[in-house]
């Protein structure tokens, strides 16, 4: 049996929270914020904007892999909160919980991931290593991408 592992990240932005929330309601721009490796496009919305019960599904190739994703948003917390949730993909379960904090003249995104390999412990030691160094890799551009579509500008 598979362990349900972490993965943790956290950024400024130069946004308020309801510029973040406006853009992440826009399933279209998980896209720009994605690497471009990835070749990551929406199939399928059912819901937009994106609000609890929305399902998006996704396309996208990994290790040269075409696979396809299917997600939920699971609870929609306008201005704090939001988390999606896999619903068909490739993990035997996944949950990302997007956080927005504002703190004085910052705001803060605060990614938090729940997961778990499929194939149990043989998952865990054939690609937990690698599926980190993914989240880390996406995450980084991601900061980056975040950055450019919310350059430095006064609330």
């Amino acid at each position: 049996m598979s362990t349900t592992q972490s993965f943790i990240t956290e950024h400024k932005v130069s946004a308020t929270k309801e510029e973040l929330f406006r853009f992440f309601e826009v399933p279209e721009n998980l896209s720009k914020i994605s690497p471009p490796e990835m070749g990551l496009t929406v199939v399928k919305v059912e819901g937009d904007p994106l609000r609890a019960g929305s399902k998006i599904t996704y396309k996208f190739k990994q290790w040269g892999i075409p696979m396809k994703w299917v997600a939920r948003i699971a609870e929609w917390k306008e201005g704090e909160y939001f988390i999606d949730e896999q619903l068909s993909g490739p993990f035997s379960y996944y949950q990302h919980c997007h956080r927005i904090i504002t703190n004085g003249n910052e705001t803060l995104i605060r990614d938090e991931i729940e997961y778990k390999l499929p194939f149990g412990l043989l998952g865990n030691w054939f690609a937990g290593k690698q599926v980190k160094s993914l989240f880390l890799k996406a995450f980084e551009f991601r900061k980056e991408a975040m950055l450019k579509n919310f350059p430095n500008h006064t609330y």
